[in-house]
């Protein structure tokens, strides 16, 4: 409410001068705010629809789990869409310039997955939580004298890079896995807008699992990059902050010791191993093993203990 307040005083303001630089700055302010208004509209709409689907306590339930790691003191809303995505108020006070009164949190799981990429979601609560910290700005800062100016500004690729390590960091090898397999045909590309390379968010991941000592994981990811990408992990712009990347991810705990507090972590290791087993994933096993993991979750009661 306080944002359309402040709109309807900015139009208000425009409407009683005859001053164009008034005017304009008026203009200036209320169209990106009414555009951040109405995705904001949609995304709650999205958010209650979601209740009805047969996968909403499923989906709720996935991220309660690992909201519990993150230190969140604000609501978080889910919703099933097509595609991974978050928003809230961070958007909010970074693209419109107001700070909200109440700060919330929203987060999508691609309605159109099976339930087994959707660790994916991880990524997305990275981003919630990036928001409240300066570790994007001060790692970007730090990059600012050698980045190649022909890319999106370091800010950008450092963020999505940092939520690789962050979701690699709490799911183990689940994140790569499920990141590998809804982007195996774009795997080869270098060209990936705001994104770092997929070469080098493969090897950021491989190394984020070599530090938890999962090295057989590691080696899979590595695998992964080597059948599929088409130009050296160090060709990506911020390949001189990996290490800073990954000691961010270090201020979370570890997927091994998150067994006690996170059962819906070892349900959806549990489900990767079935679906492999020895054997390249079918359509049929992943459809299999994804209802599979539909029923543990269902059945997974959250703890009350930290």
């Amino acid at each position: 409410m306080e944002l359309i307040t402040e709109l309807r005083r900015k139009l208000i303001q425009a409407k009683r001068t005859e001053s164009g630089a008034v005017r304009r700055s008026a203009c200036g302010f209320v169209s990106p705010a009414l555009h951040y208004l109405r995705i904001q509209r949609q995304w709650m709409l999205a958010v209650q629809q979601s209740l009805s689907h047969p996968n909403s306590l499923v989906a709720t339930k996935l991220v309660q789990g690992y909201c519990r790691v993150f230190p969140f003191e604000y609501p978080i809303y889910v919703s099933l869409r097509e595609g991974y995505m978050s928003t809230g108020s961070f958007v909010y006070y970074k693209r419109v310039g107001l700070k909200p009164r109440k700060e919330y949190f929203a987060v999508s799981l691609d309605v159109t997955d099976p339930l087994i990429l959707w660790p994916l979601v991880v990524h997305e609560l990275a981003h919630c939580w990036l928001s409240h910290t300066d570790h994007v700005d001060r790692i970007s800062s730090s990059l600012l004298e050698t980045f190649n100016g022909s890319y999106s500004e370091p800010e950008d690729r450092v963020e999505e890079a940092v939520c690789d390590a962050v979701a690699t960091r709490l799911t183990g090898a689940q994140y790569p896995l499920a990141f590998a397999m809804k982007l195996w045909l774009d795997l080869p590309s270098k060209e990936t807008g705001y994104h770092p390379f997929n070469s080098f968010r493969l090897e950021l991941m491989a190394q984020t699992l070599d530090d938890m000592h999962l090295f057989e994981e590691a080696g899979q990811v590595r695998d992964i990059a080597a059948t599929s990408s088409s130009s050296g992990w160090n060709d990506e712009p911020i390949s001189p902050s990996l290490q800073a990347l990954i000691h961010v991810a270090k201020g979370l705990p570890p997927y091994a010791s998150l067994a006690h507090r996170l059962p819906c972590n070892e349900a959806i290791n549990r489900s990767w191993a079935n679906l492999y087993n020895g054997k390249e994933p079918s359509l049929s096993r992943i459809k299999v093993t994804s209802n599979d993991l539909k029923n543990a979750l269902e059945g997974w009661t959250m703890p009350t203990d930290a």
